[in-house]
């Protein structure tokens, strides 16, 4: 995965990173964006209150300063969720209470602030291009849904996590959030053309405006 985004990094201007846990792609892509121009910004958004302080930790003990953190989850409007987090796993919290539960048989809640996906395309609006990344543990599909209209206006490339029991919902939803895109699987020879987005290699997949030009 890093050698593919290594050879990609410099052609955007901004990464969304929805679901950054404690920041081991948050501090990536702070590196990265900061090697081609102080302009460069990473904004990452984490729901989960304690992996979320620890990927602070993790940005101040890495001086990273291109970055705006939010600890809140993404969807398709403004409210109060509820957040999963199966005991033990930090990395495995979820909007998906089924999910969660699938690595703890002890499932702890809180509730977390989902913002209104629109909103991105407010912090959006100086950057042109942006790679969206997508981590959520289950909620990809109802997530891309809300996000479509940030995804039609802005074009970004979309690197997708992609689990096998969510295939066919994160397919639907990508439809209609992405038309007009092409579907990769992120292989060790670079990028394996799919006819739909699948969970294959590392689970995670790439999606980008068809016709975009491709390095691998």
């Amino acid at each position: 995965m890093f050698s593919f985004l290594d050879s990609r990094m410099r052609d955007y201007d901004a990464v969304v990173e929805i679901g950054a846990n404690v920041g081991v792609f948050t501090l990536y892509f702070t590196a990265q964006l900061a090697k081609w121009g102080s302009d460069r910004r990473v904004y990452a958004f984490e729901p989960s209150r304690r992996a979320g302080l620890r990927l602070l930790k993790n940005l101040d003990l890495n001086q990273a300063t291109n970055v705006s953190c939010f600890n809140c989850a993404v969807g398709d409007r403004t409210r109060f969720e509820w957040f999963f987090e199966p005991e033990g796993h930090l990395t495995n919290g979820s909007l998906v209470r089924d999910f969660a539960a699938k690595f703890s048989a002890e499932v702890r809640k809180a509730p977390c602030l989902m913002v209104d996906a629109a909103q991105l395309g407010e912090l959006l609006d100086t950057h042109q291009r942006v790679l969206l990344k997508i981590d959520v543990e289950g909620f990809e599909a109802p997530l891309l849904r809300a996000l479509a209209p940030v995804i039609q206006a802005k074009r970004p490339d979309i690197l997708l996590e992609v689990l096998p029991e969510f295939e066919a919902a994160i397919n639907d939803s990508a439809a209609m959030a992405a038309p007009g895109y092409e579907y990769f699987a992120i292989v060790s020879k670079g990028l394996q053309l799919q006819d739909r987005i699948r969970a294959v290699a590392g689970r995670d997949c790439f999606l980008t405006p068809g016709g975009a030009k491709r390095r691998t």
